[in-house]
């Protein structure tokens, strides 16, 4: 199913290379942390009504071997009415294996580690989101970058998903990326317990 709808939305998964001289591995960030915020500013329509609003989407990975990794992922929403943080999607996924999952209206999700990128690509009722974490050698451990793309599917004119902070259908109307920040915390420093 995954694959269908893939080629459906004309998805690539080569998310291209981390520009640094080595080339970073999935086993090089065997046992660490992989930190990200990422701020974006949305339009969204719910139940006809258009809303205004910066989402901060928290991410925590723990990079457990060269084929699975320990995801928290925590979005919380600010707008004129105030902000709203949604409980924390927890789970271990395993890399370049695709699967089903309820979360957010159901849709399918794919995890991949290439050329230094370790990839989410999740689909929805309607589109898909893509967010990267590129992670690049530093003089001492790693540094990183994330980033966040939203996924128009043919014939569908916004993306369409369940709020896990509104439990309402929301269909994304614009989504600009406003901020990020990333960080890698590798065995010998803090980690996440």
């Amino acid at each position: 199913m995954i694959c269908a709808a893939l080629g459906a939305l004309g998805i690539a998964l080569h998310s291209g290379p981390a520009h640094s001289q080595t080339p970073v591995t999935i086993d090089d960030l065997r046992g660490a942390v992989i930190e990200a915020s990422l701020t974006e500013e949305w339009v969204v329509r719910q139940d006809g009504m258009e809303r205004h609003g910066k989402l901060d989407a928290n991410w925590k990975i723990r990079v457990l071997s060269a084929d699975a990794v320990h995801v928290t992922f925590t979005p919380t929403w600010h707008s004129s009415r105030g902000s709203k943080k949604a409980k924390s999607d927890v789970g271990v996924l395993k890399l370049e294996r695709p699967g089903e999952t309820k979360v957010r209206g159901g849709g399918s999700r794919l995890w991949v580690f290439e050329e230094g990128v370790l990839t989410n690509l999740r689909t929805y009722r309607g589109g898909a989101t893509t967010v990267n974490f590129a992670v690049l050698r530093n003089a001492k451990t790693f540094d990183c970058t994330a980033n966040v793309s939203w996924l128009r599917e043919t014939g569908v004119p916004n993306v369409i998903f369940r709020s896990v902070i509104a439990d309402a259908w929301l269909e994304l109307l614009s989504a600009k990326q406003v901020a990020s920040n990333c960080r890698v915390t590798t065995r010998g420093e803090a980690a996440m317990p």
